[in-house]
């Protein structure tokens, strides 16, 4: 259920290595087999970071370390995660925003996908944040860039509602 996702979204930002480690290894399994709500870890991730709990650093580490390019899935619902997270965040930029939304702009490549409009409607707020004009205009940018596949089904929040990831 929710308390479970909380769970592993705290574990990603956990201070300890191996804990942070654990958690992505239970996040992938579970995208792989389709148990857990990435956009549910990502909101709860978001959240925690809007009142910067624990240093974005932790999980942009994370994510670079153990989530990126495990699979065409797994990048689907990493960009999920992340653009969840992000709608979660304040108007203002909080601290190592720019490495959050270069790893989502490589997630977006990646995927060959589009910011969501409520992402793209933050970026005016952030791009007056030190050193993030760069990153805001490249996801911008994406915005125009043409045809782009439109997202998979993986972005369905219709989970069921037994999800446990501690079951197994």
């Amino acid at each position: 259920g929710k308390t479970a996702h909380l769970l592993v979204g705290t574990c990603l930002v956990s201070r300890d290595k191996t804990v942070r480690a654990l958690a992505a290894e239970i996040w992938i399994n579970a995208v792989g087999s389709g148990t857990i709500d990435s956009g549910l870890i990502g909101e709860c991730l978001g959240k925690l970071q809007a009142v910067e709990f624990a240093p974005l650093k932790r999980l942009t580490d994370t994510i670079t370390q153990h989530l990126l390019r495990v699979s065409d899935r797994h990048s689907h619902a990493l960009e999920w995660m992340l653009t969840e997270l992000l709608v979660q965040l304040p108007p203002t930029p909080i601290h190592h925003l720019k490495k959050l939304l270069e790893v989502y702009l490589e997630v977006l490549a990646s995927n060959d996908t589009l910011p969501t409009e409520k992402v793209i409607g933050l970026l005016t707020g952030w791009k007056t944040g030190t050193g993030l004009q760069k990153v805001v205009g490249a996801l911008e940018s994406r915005k125009t860039s043409g045809a782009i596949r439109q997202r998979p089904e993986v972005f369905n929040r219709n989970l069921p509602d037994n999800i446990d990831l501690l079951a197994s």
